[in-house]
């Protein structure tokens, strides 16, 4: 009988060994499994993202665009209004008003030489302009 308790004890524990043996060389691979799990969901929900951010994207330049345009058309329309507005004004006639030409306006007139320059007076008066 004591032989029978030797080898079934020898046994368990062979078994227990080999078993424990086993759970540690699978408990490598399930923590390797299990981040490998945690990347994968890191990366559905940066990919998730990165598809709602594109959408996102594309419906604000759809709206830029949709702008631009609008302004493009308003722009326009300012711009003819200014136009029209500019060729159905009637400009009144310019009155012509006299030169002021010092000579002119000496020989017509007599008036104050004060104003003209001491050596254009010498050069009337040597002429005979606007002596009177």
């Amino acid at each position: 009988m004591e032989t029978t308790n030797i080898i079934i004890t020898s046994i368990a524990t062979l078994l227990g060994v080999l078993g424990g043996g086993t759970s540690i060389l699978f408990w490598k691979q399930d923590k390797k499994n299990k981040e490998l799990q945690n990347e994968i969901t890191a990366i559905s929900e940066w990919k998730e993202l990165y598809l709602l951010q594109k959408k996102k994207n594309v419906e604000l330049e759809e709206k830029v665009q949709w702008l631009e345009n609008e302004v493009y058309e308003l722009r326009k329309e300012v711009l003819n209004k200014m136009l029209n507005k500019m060729l159905n004004k009637k400009t009144p006639a310019k009155k012509e008003t006299p030169k002021n030409n010092l000579k002119t306006r000496r020989h017509d007139t007599k008036h104050d030489t004060s104003d003209i320059p001491d050596e254009e007076r010498a050069t009337d008066a040597a002429k005979g302009i606007g002596m009177d």
